[in-house]
């Protein structure tokens, strides 16, 4: 719980662009600091000004903050409401240095230890990993919601316990978060893989299901490997046949 006394006017807290808090956005921020809860929950409906609690909680809390979107759209919308924020998103929106963009993206990345990237003067300079350490260093940054979690699985970065995380549309949380941990093999990864489909029978045991995923998994593994290889063997000829393999790669390896 924090002793807070909410400012009338957004300004005092350092946003711009708004002339005073309603008296209900003051009401939920009131609550919000003094609550003890690890989770606390907004429901409001549309035009009552969630937007300004959720840019608020995070300067009246003394925390960075991390606002996930549902949508880029959505993302790109509080951007322009709240100018300050800093607004990060994946690998594949940003231009690398020396690469074509959009044909060439910061995810063609092939940053080796010892012998670069492909695409950029130096790791330091990405112009990915420039806007996600502003997005780090941010006391707002603003995500969508697949990439935050994404991140927290990965890299990290927005997920420790000094931040404060803002999840708009949090109903849809769960669907998000099975889509984060999902894999879909089509019939032509199967195909691909040689490898037959699960036995399907009236009721299947949760053993077979196991046993046939361990299998696509060694598969898929192997496969990306195997690709990996190829896109390596182009890496010095460079060009649109190296950017291909690469990204084949990937996309196998993310299955795996």
């Amino acid at each position: 719980m924090i002793e807070a006394s909410i400012p009338r006017t957004p300004a005092a807290l350092g946003i711009e662009g708004f002339d005073a808090f309603r008296p209900a956005q003051i009401a939920a921020l009131e609550r919000i600091a003094a609550s003890e809860a690890r989770v606390v929950m907004v429901q409001a409906p549309t035009g009552s000004g969630k937007s300004l609690i959720a840019r608020a909680a995070g300067a009246v809390l003394g925390m960075q903050a991390t606002y996930c979107s549902t949508t880029k759209q959505l993302q790109a919308q509080f951007c322009r409401d709240f100018p300050d924020a800093v607004e990060l998103r994946g690998r594949a929106n940003y231009a690398t240095s020396n690469g074509p963009f959009p044909a060439v993206t910061c995810d063609d990345c092939d940053w080796r230890e010892g012998r670069g990237c492909s695409w950029c003067e130096s790791r330091e300079g990405c112009p990915y990993r420039v806007q996600k350490q502003k997005a780090v260093e941010a006391p707002f940054a603003v995500l969508n919601t697949a990439y935050f979690l994404a991140e927290a699985n990965t890299a990290g970065g927005f997920s420790d316990e000094e931040r404060l995380l803002v999840l708009d549309e949090a109903d849809a949380l769960e669907a998000q978060l099975l889509d984060a941990v999902c894999v879909r093999l089509t019939e032509q990864h199967l195909q691909r893989l040689r490898l037959a489909g699960p036995r399907l029978t009236d009721q299947p045991e949760d053993e077979d299901w196991t046993s046939w995923a361990g299998q696509a998994a060694a598969a898929v593994r192997l496969e990306a490997k195997q690709l990996e290889r190829e896109a390596g063997a182009l890496r010095g000829a460079g060009g649109e046949r190296y950017t291909r393999a690469q990204r084949r790669a990937r996309g196998w390896r993310a299955l795996a």
